[in-house]
């Protein structure tokens, strides 16, 4: 089960300062930017449920934490694009 690992770290991610934007792919292979932290929902009590729904310029998804099989920060997906680093 991935939702409570998923759930953590998008948290995480929401609360750095200054916010970096991340992208969630999904088991779909679907990549979902989150470029402000206003643009995902979600319930962030762990154990609470496992959805969230996210709004971004083109898109609306509503998905579960279990669907994610990777989250990156913009840096770290340029990064590995480049051949620097590995995303986590």
């Amino acid at each position: 089960m991935r939702a409570e690992p998923n759930r953590a770290e998008i948290l995480r991610l929401l609360n750095v300062r200054p916010f970096r934007p991340f992208v969630v792919t999904l088991d779909s292979n679907q990549q979902l930017v989150v470029e402000h932290p206003e643009n995902i929902a979600f319930d962030p009590t762990p154990g609470g449920r496992a959805d969230f729904y996210m709004l971004g310029a083109q898109l609306r998804c509503f998905s579960t934490f279990d669907a994610i099989t990777m989250i990156a920060t913009l840096d770290q997906l340029i990064q590995n694009s480049n051949g620097l680093v590995g995303a986590s």
